[in-house]
């Protein structure tokens, strides 16, 4: 197999495991086409490009999924992490940061006047955070360590519930914290 028909397969596993969690088997075509586009080279992933790039003639089944179609969110989530463990294994370090992307209009979700790391300044931009897992995954938290920048770090409400789960970590803290 190519490496493509590995990852094309992999998917294909992942819709399986999470289909029944949509009721409706246009919900689970939609949400399938709407993950391909987003792994896809869309140049845009937006409303409009995904159910685009997915064929469809509008976004309203795409808009319907996300805002007021059926189906379990934590479910689906959990199904997700689960398959990541089986596929990965124990022993991994989750990496969690986050970015900005800078934005000249005020259209997009969650755009507004902050600080982002990606232009050193308050900028006009929506903050995405990210969570990594470059090697392998255990069960609860997907990690036995987890590492962040001091953004995290200097929440002790995260810190200590890393503690309670058990799980090591290694985070940037200020100087004031």
């Amino acid at each position: 197999m190519t490496e493509a028909q590995v990852w094309a397969a992999e998917l294909e596993s992942v819709f399986a495991r999470v289909a029944g969690r949509f009721a409706r088997a246009d919900l689970r075509w939609r949400m399938r086409d709407d993950l391909r586009g987003l792994l896809a080279p869309v140049a845009r992933k937006n409303g409009w490009q995904l159910p685009e790039y997915a064929g469809h003639r509008t976004p309203d089944g795409f808009h319907r999924l996300l805002t007021s179609s059926v189906w379990n969110t934590d479910a689906v989530r959990d199904d997700v992490r689960e398959h990541v463990a089986e596929r990965l294994g124990p022993g991994g370090v989750l990496i969690i940061d986050d970015t900005g992307f800078i934005k000249k209009g005020t259209t997009s979700a969650g755009v507004g006047w902050q600080y982002t790391g990606t232009s050193g300044k308050i900028d006009n931009c929506p903050i995405g955070v990210f969570a990594t897992y470059p090697t392998s995954l255990a069960a609860g938290l997907p990690a036995d360590w987890v590492t962040a920048d001091e953004a995290y770090g200097q929440e002790w409400k995260f810190r200590r519930l890393l503690e309670e789960l058990g799980v090591g970590y290694v985070v940037a803290v200020p100087k004031r914290s």
